[in-house]
């Protein structure tokens, strides 16, 4: 289906995509059902090999295909270049947009001086399982924390003005992997001067599904990727604060994860359980310092939670301090990105 190519949308909407058949219907119909609103929708097909293309021809969208794969930020600024609206709305295949995003998008840019705005995640996911839901209220509960105005562009549901979004010079796309480009377009553009705001009443559900081993992995690349732009942009970014979101409380407990490690390994070497008691009062500082995270999920999800996180989260702070250091490691060899 094609769009009435005379009307200029309000409100471009691009959707990266890769193999995301499996949520696109979903996502699609939740724009749809906004009701009357002045929106486009451009599906930047980021060279898929399932049905992605059938599904997105029952709705009224604009499909543009890549010839090879490359990558969420590429496929973003794709979007952007063909866009026609004056506000583009970004999001993924992988997310619902509640009914009233679009009539919350416009009260806040009927501010002349808004650039950007993003939403966050609900605090619960449709995914039962412990790490779905641990990640998804993590991710709820951090960002629901931050202050009116932040310097993350957080993707998931985010919205900037098309002129600066292209002034800024769009996503980096050496970034192929969609795990960290939000991140530093979040800092570049709020170095050059633009503020980025948070509509905590604009909330998607999140439909992503996390084993242990792809929470794992996400926390490492994540923190990975985040220590490498800290490390590059650290001079330029000294007088412009912080784009960090995760609160002092979980870095505190990075810390604390090594030096439970420490503890444990010195009580195998010196077979002297002694070396259990601090690594276990480092463990109860762990849970007191993000007591107000763990009886959030707990009372978002159920009390079983709780209990299953006050165990997954050594693992995901120990993913991150991993990350960290991979990514001071690897920095220092070379690697930028």
């Amino acid at each position: 289906m094609t769009q009435d190519i005379f009307n200029t949308p309000v409100f471009s909407v691009i959707i990266p995509n890769h193999n995301g058949s499996k949520t696109l219907a979903e996502m699609l119909e939740s724009i749809f059902r906004a009701g009357e609103i002045s929106i486009e929708v451009i599906v930047v097909d980021d060279a898929s090999t399932d049905d992605s293309r059938t599904i997105a021809d029952r709705y009224p969208v604009r499909w543009i295909p890549h010839d090879s794969c490359l990558g969420a930020a590429n496929a973003r600024n794709t979007g952007a270049k063909a866009a026609r609206g004056e506000i583009l709305v970004f999001t993924d295949t992988d997310i619902i947009l509640p009914p009233d995003t679009f009539q919350i998008l416009e009260k806040d840019y009927s501010a002349p001086k808004t650039n950007a705005v993003i939403g966050l995640l609900r605090p619960v996911t449709r995914y039962g399982n412990l790490c779905s839901q641990y990640k998804n209220f993590y991710m709820h509960y951090t960002y629901n924390k931050l202050p009116a105005e932040v310097t993350v562009f957080y993707t998931s549901i985010a919205s900037i003005r098309r002129e600066v979004f292209l002034q800024a010079g769009g996503f980096d796309g050496t970034y192929r992997s969609a795990t960290i480009e939000d991140m530093e377009f979040g800092v570049r553009l709020t170095g050059k001067g633009y503020r980025i705001l948070i509509n905590k009443k604009l909330q998607v559900d999140h439909i992503r599904q996390y084993t242990p081993a792809s929470l794992l992995r996400t926390g490492f690349v994540r923190a990975a990727g985040m220590t490498k732009i800290a490390l590059r942009d650290r001079k330029t970014r000294r007088d412009k604060g912080s784009y960090v979101t995760t609160s002092p409380a979980f870095l505190a407990g990075i810390a604390l994860s090594f030096i439970i490690v420490f503890f444990v390994l010195l009580c195998l070497v010196s077979l002297n359980r002694f070396w259990l008691l601090p690594a276990g009062l480092s463990y109860l500082v762990i849970l007191g310092l993000n007591l107000g995270f763990l009886a959030g999920l707990a009372n978002a999800t159920g009390p079983i939670f709780f209990i299953g996180g006050c165990g997954l989260i050594f693992a995901d702070l120990l993913a991150h301090g991993c990350g960290v250091c991979w990514g001071v490691f690897s920095f220092m060899g070379g690697k930028k990105y």
